[in-house]
């Protein structure tokens, strides 16, 4: 085969084939792309938080480690929530210091957290969010009164502002967030 015949080949065939073939490829890893910075952007966010909070030594429950896990799961599936609750919660307490088995029982109730998300997608992410909200906080606070931190004026403390905080969280953020991200 010549050289022009090549050229003449290459620019009627192959070459819209390889626009489109890089265009659906784009088009296909999309999802994940911002899947990806979408969780980059929440694990940072929380570890901001997370320096905040051990700056202000007030126990508050100022997080996003619940709206990232359940936005990721219920847009992304179970396994990038459970990437996101792993990966945010150990760098969080990486990031404040505060590394322990602590963290673990964290990650656990997280986990729990991004498959119970995906029981129920595609239900209302308001409902949804705040309805975990209290679950995942109870159980961490009967877990840090029983085997942690037995104060439970900070315990209660904590709990109560994670509630309230992330009800508004839910309530004003988590639906325009999952409406830009689909």
């Amino acid at each position: 085969m010549d050289k022009k015949k090549f050229e003449k080949i290459f620019r009627k065939i192959l070459y819209p084939l390889i626009v489109i073939s890089i265009l659906l490829l784009i088009f296909t890893i999309r999802r994940f792309l911002v899947a990806f910075i979408v969780m980059v952007l929440f694990i940072f966010a929380n570890m901001l938080l997370g320096m905040v909070k051990r700056v202000i030594m007030v126990p508050v429950g100022l997080e996003v480690e619940t709206l990232g896990t359940i936005v990721c799961s219920m847009l992304y599936g179970v396994g990038a929530g459970v990437f996101f609750a792993i990966f945010s919660i150990t760098l969080g307490a990486i990031t404040q210091k505060t590394l322990s088995v602590w963290t673990l029982v964290k990650v656990l109730v997280y986990i729990g957290v991004a498959i119970t998300t995906t029981l129920f997608s595609p239900a209302n992410i308001i409902v949804v969010g705040i309805s975990l909200t209290i679950v995942a906080t109870a159980i961490i606070f009967i877990f840090c009164q029983l085997f942690f931190s037995p104060n439970l004026l900070r315990n209660i403390g904590y709990a109560v502002t994670t509630i309230i905080l992330n009800f508004f969280i839910f309530k004003y953020a988590a639906q325009p967030i999952v409406n830009l991200l689909t």
